[in-house]
């Protein structure tokens, strides 16, 4: 069953119609079609022209944090947000960290920390009181993270100016 209901998604990203067969793959009952369509998804959002193709999706990816049955459906979902590395992917991965799934928590804070955007701070620091010890381990490395890229940035050497040419000698 599970390949016969992929075969649409690979044709689909071909003729741009890949945001209606993902949702129909989202909603067959088989959790391998479901984790397959969303491992499909990450390898296309890392492609720059998809980016805009695939945005609208991230509705229906969060919805799969609260709604799908499978805890490894919703870890993969968590993991698919993350390639998103959207403002509305941040979001619902923000949303992710009140899961009462720990393993869902702990891709969200592994993922944020990856992602490396300072807005998630507040909400990483939040993890460290996580009733799971390795959601509150991965929160401080993630926070860890977070602020040596801020360091690395900061202390970078800013670039010289662009050499002017003018057209004399050349």
């Amino acid at each position: 069953m599970g390949f016969s209901v992929l075969a649409p998604l690979v044709q689909a990203q071909s003729d741009g119609s890949f945001e209606d067969a993902f949702r129909k793959a989202l909603a067959v009952p088989d959790s391998s079609v479901r984790l397959e369509a969303l491992r499909q998804l990450q390898d296309l959002v890392q492609t720059p022209d998809s980016i805009q193709e695939t945005k609208p999706l991230v509705l229906d990816v969060s919805g799969l944090l609260s709604n799908d049955r499978n805890p490894i459906v919703r870890r993969e979902a968590v993991r698919t947000l993350v390639a998103f590395q959207s403002s509305e992917a941040r979001s619902a991965l923000h949303q992710a960290l009140e899961s009462p799934d720990s393993a869902v928590r702990y891709e969200a804070v592994t993922g944020l920390g990856n992602v490396g955007d300072q807005s998630s701070l507040p909400f990483l620091q939040a993890r460290l009181d996580d009733r799971a010890p390795h959601v509150r381990r991965a929160a401080l490395r993630a926070i860890q993270a977070i602020a040596r890229d801020r360091r690395r940035r900061s202390q970078a050497p800013a670039l010289p100016p662009p050499a002017h040419h003018s057209g004399a000698g050349a």
